[in-house]
């Protein structure tokens, strides 16, 4: 082997080297991202056990009341993860309002969660999404079920 030899293994080496090394950052950047969306989907469901269980806590307290919207839940169907996690987030803080008002006020006026709802906006990355409810059931758990789409229609 001769010191051009040489010299050309080297480069490869080190060129291999640090190939391996971007895509190894790549990776771990993409499951380090996969993994904050995990856990702020986690952080949402643990906060709304939390304020179950308080309102739950509250409602064995005083048994004879007149029954109220204790919990929303939202299922989302987004184009990707984010939208969706966000979607979610957006929708529940809109009814958050609800929680703890009577239920027959709903019952009476069932149009009241699609309309706080329907055609609202919320940005994620600079991209603008429009929800549209799909269903809306009324009880002391208020689910709510939307779509999300990206606001120029694709």
């Amino acid at each position: 082997m001769n010191g051009t030899e040489v010299r050309r293994t080297a480069a490869a080496l080190m060129l291999g080297t640090l190939v391996g090394g971007v895509a190894m950052f790549v990776w771990q950047g993409r499951e380090i991202d996969r993994l904050s969306r995990e856990v702020s989907h986690y952080t949402m469901e643990k906060e709304d056990l939390l304020r179950q269980i308080d309102q739950l806590t509250t409602r064995l307290q005083q048994p004879d009341q007149e029954q109220t919207i204790q919990v929303v839940r939202v299922d989302a169907l987004a184009p990707d993860d984010m939208s969706q996690l966000q979607a979610v987030q957006f929708v529940k803080q809109t009814l958050q309002w609800l929680m703890g008002k009577p239920l027959q006020v709903l019952t009476r006026f069932p149009e009241i969660p699609a309309q706080l709802v329907e055609g609202r906006t919320f940005t994620v990355d600079n991209e603008v999404y429009v929800i549209h409810v799909n269903t809306v059931v009324i009880g002391p758990t208020l689910y709510v079920k939307v779509t999300v789409q990206e606001a120029n229609g694709h």
